[in-house]
């Protein structure tokens, strides 16, 4: 009897430790399988986001399925949207991948069930480009702080500027911007572009400029880069007005959230605009934070990016405005990308590499794709 009962608690012992490497096995092979989900997810979204080609798309993405878990190659599509249960499906910039994946468990075979089930689901999304929040140099004019409302481009000034006025960007006798500099040393830095059809690029940028340092003095002759350094606040929109739009919970207060800003510029990706605010617009004005304050945010952006990245910047058409409510403010006037070319202590500097567009999401180049809730 003793005999019989030590059996059969060997044989419980045995069943707990084979139903407990099913389990661990279950789990392992889930992680293997989420992994491999998580890719092809990725892999899809980004050939799609190259060539448009839901066809490429799906390749990809069963391509990267045979790399990474060969064993869950069966694509039947069964379900749709968040209901997908398994398959690859694209909706626009969406793309999920649902996989399932059977295998022979140590107990389960014994007790009647021959193969175990494990699944795994992803999406991905193809995101417009990182907007970084501070904004370079669109052209200054005479640098002042007291213009009109209604007068936010000066005439376009002749000849070479003088201090206040720093570096033009206008082409000539047109008022209006069309193109950076066409190329470096072709003339002094003070002087306007005679080339409006020539865009910058990465083998002909254009001159170097401030993005963003401590001190905003538009009418400091003595230091010619604080005529050009800033910082904006995306959060806080149309301060020319006398309701303006205030995004998340900062009142309206340039510095209530200029923490705020250099954390999403070192955390976020460089600085993206969230689904809940959407990109300034052209001819919007947006908040700028002056002074020392500025100095967060250029140490924000050594800790994430290094000479030589590329990034995307807003462009302001060079007049600071002071508001009424104290802070002061600019207008957007288009995006551009930089690569940076030096960082100090307390600015950085930029070089332009491509042309001025109107909105973010026209630089199909620099969208980015991120796994998202599956919802």
């Amino acid at each position: 009897m003793l005999i019989l009962f030590v059996l059969m608690l060997g044989l419980v012992f045995l069943s707990v430790l084979a139903a407990a490497a099913d389990v661990s096995q279950m789990h392992t092979q889930r992680r293997k399988l989420q992994n491999a989900a998580d890719a092809a997810a990725l892999a899809g979204a980004e050939e799609y986001k190259v060539t448009a080609s839901t066809a490429a798309g799906d390749a990809a993405a069963r391509a990267s399925v045979l790399r990474n878990a060969p064993y869950a190659t069966d694509f039947t599509v069964i379900g749709a949207g968040s209901s997908l249960q398994n398959g690859i499906q694209f909706a626009g910039d969406d793309v999920r991948v649902a996989l399932r994946h059977e295998f022979q468990g140590f107990f389960s075979g014994a007790i009647g069930f021959p193969t175990l089930v494990v699944g795994a689901r992803a999406r991905a999304t193809i995101r417009p480009p990182d907007v970084f929040l501070p904004i370079t140099v669109k052209r200054f004019d005479e640098g002042r702080t007291d213009l009109p409302l209604d007068d936010p481009l000066q005439p376009d000034p002749a000849g070479p500027q003088t201090p206040n006025q720093r570096t033009d960007y206008l082409c000539s006798g047109t008022g209006q911007i069309t193109a950076w500099p066409s190329a470096v040393g072709t003339a002094p830095a003070f002087m306007q572009t005679a080339n409006c059809d020539t865009q910058p690029s990465p083998t002909n940028p254009g001159p170097e400029a401030f993005l963003i340092g401590t001190g905003v003095a538009p009418n400091n002759p003595s230091d010619p880069g604080e005529a050009i350094r800033g910082w904006v606040v995306p959060e806080i929109r149309n301060l020319h007005t006398a309701t303006p739009t205030c995004y998340h919970d900062f009142d309206c207060s340039v510095n209530n959230s200029k923490n705020a800003v250099a954390d999403y510029i070192e955390s976020f990706g460089g600085a993206s605009i969230d689904d809940s605010m959407p990109a300034p617009t052209v001819g919007e004005s947006i908040g700028m934070i002056a002074g020392t304050s500025a100095g967060l945010s250029v140490d924000s952006i050594k800790a994430r990016y290094q000479v030589g990245d590329t990034i995307l910047a807003m462009v302001w058409d060079g007049t600071v405005y002071n508001g009424s409510n104290g802070n002061r403010y600019v207008f957007v006037a288009g995006y551009a990308l930089f690569n940076i070319t030096r960082t100090g202590a307390n600015n950085v500097k930029v070089r332009a590499v491509s042309g001025i567009k109107p909105t973010p999401s026209e630089f199909t180049e620099q969208r980015r794709t991120v796994l998202r809730a599956w919802e």
